[in-house]
């Protein structure tokens, strides 16, 4: 079972080997803790001490990290952290929804198209 100081190591860790041509470091502020593990965001060092914005990063979605197995896995930008969460919860991945979350979607999608007409 890792700790949370092991399991942003590993990060970390990951940062340097993914993204070597960045100084990646981790927002602590912005961890969050689950009963599965942590959710990690994280951007570049410039960006967060100086506030250069030609070195923030884009499209940098969170990792998940499972206290358990210290498998790190990453989330998405498409949707907020608690789909992610929420599909890792219930299928051990977070990209893999149930399999409603489809009709789920086409119902909010067609809702938010028909309601506007009914108020006329």
């Amino acid at each position: 079972m890792l700790t949370l100081e092991q399991a942003r190591a590993k990060v970390v860790e990951h940062l340097r080997e993914t993204s070597p041509q960045h100084e990646c470091v981790v927002l602590d502020a912005h961890t969050k803790e689950y009963d599965f593990g942590w959710v990690f965001c994280y951007d570049t060092r410039a960006y967060i001490e100086k506030g250069l914005e030609d070195s923030q990063l884009m499209g940098n979605a969170p990792y998940l990290v499972d206290a358990r197995t210290g498998a790190i896995f990453t989330t998405g930008t498409g949707r907020p952290i608690s789909y992610y969460v929420a599909n890792y919860r219930l299928r051990g991945d977070p990209h893999r929804a149930h399999p409603l979350q489809g009709v789920a979607d086409l119902i909010d999608c067609l809702c938010s198209w028909i309601v506007p007409f009914r108020s006329h």
